[in-house]
């Protein structure tokens, strides 16, 4: 599936960098406690492994470590064209093209950040359920966002 991406397509990764961020912290708190609950006799520091607390912090470092390892391996990205949506993994590709698009809908962000969107669904024809994209989760979110407001611009006006 390595296809070189087309002058119209617009092409975005899923972000994996709050994986590395969540590892990071679970371990800094893994070393904090482990510190504070270990014993240092004759200059020697020893750490149960046993306290439910560590194990617990290891159990979460090991397995969002996991998680970060497959959604590196999966390759998700979201295209965007003039005339489809395309999600692609490693594995399998979905195309929805613009005539299947029966409307797209932006959510706002209401704690955050203003001007911030949560969540995008589209609706596509023939389908009960919607389509819901996060934003937030692709590299270049304002990218994302920008494209699919010209799609949506194209679906209201067809014939640009």
């Amino acid at each position: 599936m390595a296809q070189t991406p087309k002058l119209d397509e617009k092409v975005f990764s899923h972000r994996i960098d709050f994986y590395w961020q969540a590892i990071a912290m679970y371990s800094i708190a893994l070393v904090i406690y482990s510190f504070l609950r270990g014993t240092i006799a004759e200059g020697q520091l020893s750490i149960t492994l046993k306290d439910p607390i560590v194990l617990l912090l290891g159990a979460f470092v090991v397995a969002t470590g996991i998680g970060a390892l497959i959604s590196q391996y999966m390759k998700r990205k979201l295209i965007i064209s003039d005339d489809a949506i395309i999600i692609r993994n490693r594995f399998r590709e979905k195309i929805v093209n613009i005539s299947q698009i029966q409307r797209i809908a932006f959510g706002r962000e209401k704690r955050f950040e203003r001007g911030a969107y949560r969540i995008i669904k589209i609706r596509i024809a023939g389908r009960r359920r919607l389509m819901r994209i996060r934003p937030s989760v692709y590299d270049n979110e304002p990218g994302l966002i920008a494209a699919l407001l010209q799609l949506k611009r194209s679906i209201h006006h067809p014939g640009h």
